[in-house]
């Protein structure tokens, strides 16, 4: 008995030995894993590696053709674009292509009025608005000031195709020029009034194939794109975009609306970066685009963090305040630049939203105070250096040959035949250096913007500011910084 209790013993402690060996090793292998995804963060986060290190960047080898920048127009909140302050607000921005009338407004929109159409189903929260009509005639002052575009939005809802080129060619005898269309907006959502006009995919598909027909009679130059967006609750919509584009085939683009779930990328210390990457590029694959045919163009004319989703309550409403942080400036630059790199057939991409509800407003409207809000500060900056661009390419950082992911640090290219700009965003909490001699030759001018991640920012004048010229190698970007460069080719 004592022989095999004995044995009993050492079998048990040899055991035990086992399993801590065990543990130690997965330990030891997942802290190792874990590491190295956290290396170039806590190299660059490292004060002490920190005076000594410089990160290297390269160009990438694949130029990109520019898209066309804007913001979704819809400011049925007023005001209108005869307000000449709103105006030069909105043209400071140096946006290229503007929407109108907007999203969901347009399925009820009366041109002639430049207001919701006089209809039964019209939604309670549009019945609601104070009239303030914004009509083709304040269209054409944005035009002319701005020299943007517009993508026009048609309402194949409340009106009918004779009224809406009617539309067309009143704009065009305003000197507005006809070059893009949208047929209707996000029909995809559950109880939409567009499924339940069309009943079907199909049916929406059919008349837009009809539509496009039509209107190209008229604007044979016009570029016109159809609903996209495929979604889970029905089998009609799981397959939206490969049963329109089937039906539809001559269309000249898709469109693309992405949001990012707010409650999915901020939590108690603001917006995280690298979850708002994962999760914007979730959204974008989910809805089917990753999968369009390679010939057809997408326009994503609608992005943004969702602030409004999810039921109200107070740890929401908590969340909700990072909408007016700093982040969400720097936040536009990340989903802007992910938007830019989705796919080579993006072509238009569009800010949602240039005013209207604060925590989407690139401009705030409220108070009529026209300032920038934290959207429109980090879409103006992307604007900014992207003027009078044609083409663009990523540029690659590298901490110690490691390289940095873009929720940390992103860079592009800018450039034309004569000149190019560059642009910076620092998504740590850390200043880094930088040699940018790589891609850089001779002096730049440069910009920097830069405040707490979570500060409040009501203007530009809570932004700090540093610029100056850059006549050596390197250059420094501080935490939480947006820089703009500035150079001749």
């Amino acid at each position: 008995m004592e022989k095999s209790s004995f044995r009993k013993s050492i079998y048990f402690l040899v055991t035990v030995l086992l399993i801590a060996v065990c543990l130690l090793i997965f330990w030891s292998s997942y802290s190792k894993s874990k590491s190295l995804r956290n290396k170039t963060m806590s190299d660059i986060s490292s004060s002490e590696k920190q005076s000594e290190s410089v990160l290297k960047i390269s160009l990438s080898d694949k130029v990109k053709k520019l898209p066309l920048y804007g913001f979704n127009g819809n400011n049925i909140k007023g005001p209108s674009w005869a307000n000449k302050s709103f105006r030069d607000s909105a043209s400071s921005l140096q946006l290229k292509i503007i929407r109108y009338p907007g999203g969901t407004n347009a399925n009820w929109w009366d041109w002639q009025k430049g207001w919701f159409a006089n209809d039964a189903d019209l939604p309670q929260e549009f019945k609601n608005i104070p009239y303030s009509p914004t009509g083709l005639k304040e269209l054409k002052l944005l035009v002319d000031e701005t020299e943007c575009d517009i993508v026009f939005v048609l309402n194949m809802v409340t009106k009918d195709l004779t009224d809406q080129i009617q539309m067309l060619k009143y704009a065009q005898s305003l000197g507005i020029p006809i070059k893009w269309i949208e047929l209707g907006n996000e029909f995809y959502l559950q109880n939409s009034i567009g499924l339940r006009k069309y009943k079907t995919v199909k049916g929406y598909a059919q008349a837009c194939y009809e539509w496009i027909n039509n209107i190209k009679s008229v604007f044979p130059k016009v570029k016109i794109a159809v609903i996209g967006g495929n979604r889970e609750y029905s089998n009609d919509v799981k397959n939206w975009n490969k049963q329109v584009l089937q039906y539809a085939p001559n269309a000249d683009a898709i469109i693309a609306h992405v949001y990012a779930k707010f409650f999915k990328v901020t939590d108690e210390n603001g917006i995280n970066f690298q979850n708002l990457s994962e999760e914007f590029r979730k959204q974008y694959e989910s809805i089917g685009f990753p999968f369009i045919d390679k010939k057809i163009p997408i326009w994503i004319t609608e992005y943004n963090i969702q602030w409004v989703a999810g039921k109200p309550n107070e740890e929401n409403k908590k969340l909700k305040e990072f909408a007016f942080s700093w982040g969400q400036a720097l936040a536009t630059l990340l989903m802007t630049s992910l938007a830019t790199n989705f796919s080579d057939k993006v072509e238009m991409i569009l800010d949602h939203n240039i005013s209207n509800t604060s925590v989407f407003a690139a401009i705030e409207t409220g108070k009529r105070t026209f300032q920038k809000l934290p959207n429109g500060i980090g879409m103006g900056s992307w604007l900014s250096a992207s003027n009078h661009m044609d083409s663009l390419t990523k540029i690659n950082f590298f901490n110690n040959n490691n390289p940095l992911n873009d929720y940390e640090l992103l860079g592009w290219k800018f450039y034309n035949r004569e000149k190019s700009s560059f642009i910076f965003v620092n998504f740590i909490n850390t200043r880094v250096k930088v040699n940018i001699s790589p891609v850089i030759n001779g002096n730049a001018s440069f910009e920097t913007k830069y405040a707490e991640k979570n500060a409040v920012i009501n203007s530009a004048t809570d932004v700090k500011y540093k610029n100056g010229v850059i006549n050596n190698s390197v250059i420094e970007l501080p935490p939480y910084s947006v820089t703009i460069i500035k150079t001749s080719r």
